[in-house]
């Protein structure tokens, strides 16, 4: 993205989703891990697309509909965003945010930006917050927050506060 570059991202665990938006959208390259390594393929020498100066991200919609759908996010977007989440919530350099939420979901990629922005930590995990683990780590790296949505407090209630 820092070459100028548009990325879309894509949560690792779903090849189906990378198959479908690789067909409908043909992108030029693609880069995706395996078996913990890191596979770049360059399907076509140069573009194949002309794309809007401004366009940094695309991320997939929640729609239900089946079709691949993309929202596009311009560097000005991302920036905004990150600020304005940074401002509202008062992060500081103090702050250490848990990843509780997939990178290619907008609201865990807000987490990261709004966080990062200001000088911020990140405590990454894939842990989920019914695991011990999770907050095991979470007070051990001296987390301050993480963020979740109406299904991670289900779940917390299901399986009592943490320890």
């Amino acid at each position: 993205m820092a070459a100028g570059h548009p990325l879309i991202l894509l949560p690792a665990d779903k090849p189906a989703a990378l198959d479908s938006l690789v067909a409908a959208y043909d992108p030029d390259v693609v880069l995706s891990s395996a078996n913990g390594r890191t596979v770049l393929e360059e399907r076509r020498p140069g573009t194949g697309h002309t794309l809007h100066p401004d366009l940094a991200l695309l991320l997939s919609t929640s729609g239900s509909t089946g079709s691949p759908k993309l929202v596009r996010l311009s560097y000005d977007n991302l920036q905004a965003n990150a600020e304005s989440i940074a401002e509202y919530l008062g992060i500081t350099e103090y702050d250490r945010a848990m990843t509780t939420l997939p990178m290619s979901y907008c609201y865990g990629l807000s987490v990261i930006n709004s966080h990062l922005l200001h000088g911020a930590s990140l405590v990454l995990t894939d842990l989920s917050v019914v695991d011990p683990c999770f907050w095991d780590l979470f007070r051990s790296e001296r987390a301050t927050s993480f963020a979740a949505v109406p299904y991670t407090f289900e779940l917390l209630e299901r399986v009592g506060s943490p320890r």
